[in-house]
């Protein structure tokens, strides 16, 4: 076989590549160099994982990104592809017939809420530091949907205390420290961030005697 090793060359102000043939003698050099590049790939996909998590503001807009970026840290991303399954919804392409692939669960604790699969058409199978990759995301990914679910579960919360508190006939109103309406079952809604004191009886200051204060 031949080999060539790839080698940026700066000549004054401009960059050259100089291609220089080898024999079998670099072989070893050639694959670490490959290896280290492919690992780069492989660590900048998971960081990117790490950093949607954060800024996307819903699982649908990270689940849209997370195919796209699996992909860029495939070793060979030409005829390579990932789709993933969350709840009711799947994001990327699902793998086509006679593709290779791999698969992992996405889980919330204990439950699998969903799974990450990779595939590749061309005639190298995924390797095992893609795989590792592909576990690596999948534990990154753990940690968002962990915090999508928490997410689900205050606004159910929220929701059955407004109900809860629209299906009661008397006048009920949740107050903070500072006098200020948090929640209220008032039809209108007006007095939610005013004092109680100022709307409810055009007051500047607390009532005497309030059971607010004693409270």
């Amino acid at each position: 076989s031949e080999y060539a090793l790839v080698l940026p060359v700066s000549v004054g102000a401009d960059s050259v590549i100089a291609l220089l043939s080898a024999d079998p003698l670099l072989t070893p050099l050639l694959r670490a160099q490959s290896d280290s590049i492919a690992r780069r790939r492989e660590l900048q996909c998971v960081y990117q994982v790490s950093h949607a998590i954060e800024d996307a503001p819903t699982p649908e807009e990270y689940f849209s990104l997370l195919p796209g970026i699996v992909v860029s840290g495939f070793r060979a991303s030409a005829g390579a592809g990932a789709w993933v399954t969350y709840r009711d919804g799947s994001w990327g392409h699902p793998p086509p017939d006679g593709a290779a692939t791999a698969e992992v669960p996405l889980l919330a604790g204990d439950d699998v809420l969903g799974r990450l699969v990779a595939w590749v058409t061309g005639p190298d199978p995924l390797v095992p530091e893609e795989l590792q990759m592909l576990r690596d995301v999948a534990r990154v990914t753990r940690k968002g949907i962990e915090k999508f679910e928490q997410g689900l579960v205050v606004e159910q919360n929220l929701r059955q205390l407004r109900e809860l508190f629209a299906a009661i006939p008397d006048r009920l109103t949740l107050l903070d420290t500072s006098y200020c309406v948090l929640v209220t079952n008032n039809p209108t809604g007006m007095a939610k961030g005013h004092r109680c004191y100022e709307y409810f009886h055009c007051r500047p200051s607390p009532c005497p005697d309030c059971p607010v204060a004693n409270a």
